[in-house]
Parts: C-alpha cells; sequence; structure tokens
C-alpha cells in the first residue's frame, strides 16, 4: 500500500494519537420477558421501561415506554455529549417469550453489555442455555441479569449461572417481604469504585438474597438497613449478598464475561427513585475503564479495515474546478460478525463533497447490506448495522476542488463497535489520502487540449505508412531470392 494510503503514523496528528485510543461505540442488547404479561392484576411490562431507562438515557422508545406495548428488536443510538461515547442500545422484548429457540449464533456479533429483565413468565431453556453460553465464551463482556425471585423456575437461574461463572456453589438465602430494603454496598468487593454513587441498594417486596458468596464478589451484602446508612466491609471467607459482581479474572477461570446479578427487578419500577440514573452509569463506567476489571476483549473480537484511494496524481496538485474521485472500502477481516460500525469522512477545507454511493463488493459476504439515506452532498457519517466476517463495502464519491491552496488532506475514519479491534493494529482506525497543495512545490495541473490532426495530414500520415510496409516486404522478398 502507497504511503498515501496508509494509516496516519505522522504529521500534525502524530501528538494525539500517542495519547489516544481506538475510539469506540458500546453495543448494549436488551433482552425482557415483558411481551407476555402473565399476571394481570401486575403486568410485567410496567416493570421494563425502567430497565430500558436505565441503559438508554434518555428514554426514547416510544412504543415501549407505556410500560402496555411490545419493543421488538429495536435500535436506538446515543452519543453522550460529554464524552463523545456512542451506545446503541437494542430492545427485544419477543425473543425470550416467543416459543422459538434462540439461534446458537445470536450473541457471536459480540456485545459489551447484556441485559436480561424478567419478573413473572419462565424463560425458555433453550434461550437460557445459550445465554449461558455467551458468558461462559465472552461473547458478551458483562452480562447484567435482573431476573425476580417471584418465578420459581428464573429464581434458580442467576445462582446457577453465578456459581458455574465462580466455581463455587451459591444458594438462596434469606427471604425479604413486603417493603423496600435497602442493602449496603461492600468496600471489599472487586468492582465496588465503580458503585460509589450507590451506597445503599433498594430491592423491593418479595425476593431472596444470595448465599455462600465469596466476600471479595459479593457488590452488596446481604443484610439490610435504613436508606441512609452507609456502605459496609465484608472479609468473611463468604458471605450474604444482594447483589454480586464477578470480573473477567473470576469468571469461568478468566474465559467468561463479567456478571452481575440481582434477585429482584421492583428496583427500577420504585417510587422512590432511590436507584435510578445510577446503576446504569456504573456499568458504563466499569466497561469504558480500560485497565478495568471488565477491560479484556471479546473471545472472538471483529477485525475492521478502512482503506481511503483515489485515482488522481498524488503527486500533483488538482486545479481549482477539477473533480477527484474518492473510494473508502470498510472491510471485515475477522471471523466474527460486527455491529454499528460508525463511518466518517469529512472533506478538507479545500474541498467539497458530491454524492456519496454504496456497493457491496464481491466477492464477498452477500449479508452484508449498505447503509441506506447517504448524503446527496457533503460529509459521510454513516453506520453499518451489522458487516459479516469477509465482507466490505465499498463508499464511492466525488470531490470538487474549490481551493487548491487549501487543505487537501482528506480522512476516512471508523468507530468500532464492542471488541473490534483495527486491521494492522492502527489506533485510531483510519486511512488518508494528501493531495498537494498548490504552492506547495509540487506541479499544479492545467488543463490543456489534446494536440489534433487534420483530416488530410492522417490521410498523408496513412500513405506513408503504407508505402514503408510495402518496401519492407519487397526487401524480405529481394533477401530470399
Amino acid at each position: 500500500m502507497s504511503f498515501k494510503n496508509r494509516w496516519l503514523v505522522g504529521g500534525l496528528l502524530g501528538i494525539a494519537l500517542l495519547f489516544s485510543g481506538v475510539v469506540q461505540a458500546q453495543n448494549v442488547m436488551i433482552l425482557t420477558t415483558g411481551g407476555r404479561d402473565t399476571n394481570t392484576s401486575d403486568p410485567e411490562n410496567r416493570y421494563m421501561p425502567a430497565i430500558v431507562d436505565e441503559y438508554a438515557d434518555p428514554l426514547s422508545f416510544a412504543n415501549f415506554a407505556n410500560g402496555v406495548d411490545q419493543c421488538d428488536n429495536v435500535t436506538q443510538q446515543i452519543t453522550n455529549p460529554v464524552t463523545n461515547q456512542t451506545k446503541f442500545v437494542t430492545c427485544n422484548q419477543l425473543e425470550l417469550v416467543n416459543s422459538t429457540p434462540m439461534s446458537a449464533n445470536f450473541f457471536d456479533a459480540g456485545y459489551d453489555l447484556l441485559v436480561v429483565a424478567s419478573a413473572y413468565t419462565t424463560i425458555d431453556p433453550a434461550d437460557w442455555a445459550v445465554i449461558e453460553d455467551a458468558v461462559a465464551t465472552r461473547k458478551v463482556r458483562g452480562v447484567v441479569l435482573y431476573i425476580d425471585s417471584v418465578n420459581a423456575t428464573n429464581r434458580l437461574l442467576i445462582p446457577n449461572l453465578i456459581s458455574a461463572s465462580m466455581g463455587v456453589t451459591v444458594g438462596v438465602g434469606s427471604a425479604f417481604g413486603s417493603g423496600s430494603h435497602y442493602f449496603p454496598l461492600n468496600t471489599d468487593a472487586d468492582a465496588q469504585s465503580y458503585f460509589s454513587a450507590l451506597p445503599r441498594m433498594e430491592l423491593n417486596t418479595g425476593f431472596s438474597v444470595y448465599s455462600g458468596v465469596p466476600s471479595h464478589l459479593a457488590l452488596y451484602g446481604g443484610v439490610a438497613g435504613a436508606a441512609t446508612d452507609g456502605t459496609v466491609s465484608l472479609t468473611d471467607p463468604t458471605t450474604s449478598a444482594a447483589a454480586v459482581f464477578v470480573t473477567h479474572a473470576e469468571s469461568f477461570s478468566g474465559a467468561g464475561a463479567c456478571v452481575f446479578g440481582i434477585p429482584d427487578i421492583g428496583w427500577g419500577a420504585s417510587p422512590t427513585g432511590h436507584n435510578t440514573g445510577k446503576l446504569g452509569e456504573a456499568f458504563f463506567s466499569v466497561f469504558n475503564d480500560a485497565t478495568g476489571p471488565c477491560a479484556a476483549a471479546l473471545a472472538s473480537p471483529p477485525v475492521l479495515r478502512i482503506e481511503k484511494t483515489t485515482t488522481a496524481n498524488p503527486a500533483i496538485a488538482p486545479v481549482n474546478g477539477s473533480v477527484v474521485p474518492y473510494a473508502v472500502a470498510v472491510s471485515n477481516t475477522g471471523t466474527s460478525t460486527a455491529l454499528n460500525i460508525v463511518v466518517t469522512d469529512p472533506a478538507p477545507a479545500g474541498m467539497t463533497f458530491g454524492t456519496w454511493h454504496c456497493v457491496v463488493q464481491t466477492p464477498g459476504n452477500p449479508a452484508a447490506v449498505c447503509p441506506t439515506g447517504l448524503p446527496t452532498s457533503g460529509d459521510l457519517n454513516a453506520v453499518i448495522s451489522a458487516l459479516p466476517a469477509g465482507a466490505e463495502l465499498l463508499f464511492t464519491v466525488d470531490a470538487t476542488i474549490l481551493d487548491n491552496t487549501q487543505n487537501l488532506t482528506n480522512t476516512a475514519t471508523l468507530t468500532l463497535p464492542a471488541g473490534a479491534t483495527c486491521d494492522g493494529g492502527a489506533s485510531p482506525c483510519l486511512s488518508q489520502v494528501m493531495l498537494p497543495s498548490a504552492g506547495s512545490g509540487s506541479a499544479t495541473g492545467t488543463v490543456t487540449p489534446v494536440p489534433t490532426l487534420s483530416h488530410a495530414m492522417l490521410v498523408l500520415l496513412a500513405g506513408m505508412m503504407a508505402y514503408l510496409g510495402m518496401r519492407r516486404t519487397l526487401s524480405r522478398e529481394s533477401n530470399l531470392a
């Protein structure tokens, strides 16, 4: 690959790159059983908007916010204006209750965070087996389990998964009656520093805490107190816990996902609002920390590549008014599908972009789909919803040179999805084409007419060529004689 298409390693951005990390988006999948109300006096759906709101702030799933309608695989893109962190939150209220076994490949694309919430409806055992596999093999970086104790089948799912991830047997301990109960943050827990904004977690009515939990994995202790009480230090080998947090290092001997579990779904529907806006932010803090307890990459992360090219001469400054064609190839060279890839390509000061186009390259993966609604002019900012392994999309655009004395260096960048890496280890993941500006010491292109011959001259030239050819033939025959 020529220098003009290599990953940026120098220039004015060099110093910034030394201190920057890979820009990543977070992919969040929320699975709930709220699509089927099995308790008419206490509709299961009423608990679900609080779950969604905690991880998709602000809540904008309009068909789900009233706690009655179903959320059918809707994805919302959210960008934090302060951190510039982008989240893609998918709410799926049907997968766990549609009576169809979940595909074994459901999580192969990789998610930063999987949230599973259920109250009354039993989660299908076939679906749960796929969830367990995703946690054990780190197809997700972390799982948050809000599975209420009210369902006799579901209430054993969390301690069974926690036991498997820890390698110890966790039981179901004391039951708590109606009302609000407040449990202290354990300052000796591995992940406690991320939850300091919630020193007491509220659970509500009809649940049982866990027993036999190693103390450093007991995020919130199992002994309730007042809402205004402080934290506790739990140092015994094992303890009871209202919430557990299993880190990557502990989960399935270092091969699994982070696991958080509580035995109650009512925490979000409580009118006190004690927990609101704190749990979700704590989890995003954990997963944003490049050196934190959930920093390990996915087991099979996607590997993405971006390459920007042009057919223009890189040694000659283009003339004003000329058109320069560009192509941006985005490919997945890994073995797993990449979700929600953001590709951006802003025009530099000296040019403007026309209409963007996209095609699926061949040979490639036929399951790849180009983004819709590409701009008819201006900068590219598109989301590739899914790019299967081996697939490549090619974006093309014509740029018009407005002022060839301005900057003509053009850079295309990928915002990577959950756990993905950039082919070649580039950080950030980008490619650029550098065209010289007029007056920078390079040659400047000019529009010069191609010389042409008159009709008479063309006839004369043809006659001369025929005469020379005939003489050559006669000479060869004379020599042979």
